[in-house]
Parts: structure tokens; C-alpha cells; sequence
């Protein structure tokens, strides 16, 4: 197994309102060390929570050193 295997892949955005989730970005990856990754979500969205999930692979490690949300 590489140290690649454990970056940061496969991550949906999603968002929610309510209880139900919908995807607004995905990340397909594999980051890289230092590296901005910049999602955006349609205009039109409108949210209380976001929520990041691995959807893909078997070693499924999210290190998010630092994340920030934008209203626009």
C-alpha cells in the first residue's frame, strides 16, 4: 500500500436543509500535499448543513487540515 492510498478521493459534497442530503460537487482525486481544492454549488442552493463522504474505495481516510464554507 502507497501513502497515496490514503489522500484525499472519491468525496461527494452534499447539502441539506433538512434531513434530506443532495449532492452538490464531487472530488474525484487523489490530492496532492498542499493542495486547494474549490467546490461550488449551484447559486441556487440553499443550506443549514454540508456533509463530506468518501463514496468510493476501501481505505477511506478524510484528513481535512482546514475547510471554509463561502455564502455568497
Amino acid at each position: 500500500m502507497y501513502f497515496t492510498d490514503y489522500r484525499f478521493h472519491d468525496v461527494a459534497v452534499e447539502v441539506s436543509n433538512s434531513s434530506e442530503f443532495v449532492q452538490c460537487g464531487f472530488y474525484k482525486g487523489p490530492g496532492k500535499a498542499r493542495q486547494v481544492i474549490e467546490l461550488q454549488c449551484d447559486s441556487r442552493t440553499d443550506a443549514q448543513q454540508v456533509r463530506l463522504k468518501i463514496i468510493h474505495g476501501t481505505e477511506n481516510y478524510l484528513n481535512i487540515p482546514e475547510l471554509e464554507i463561502y455564502i455568497m
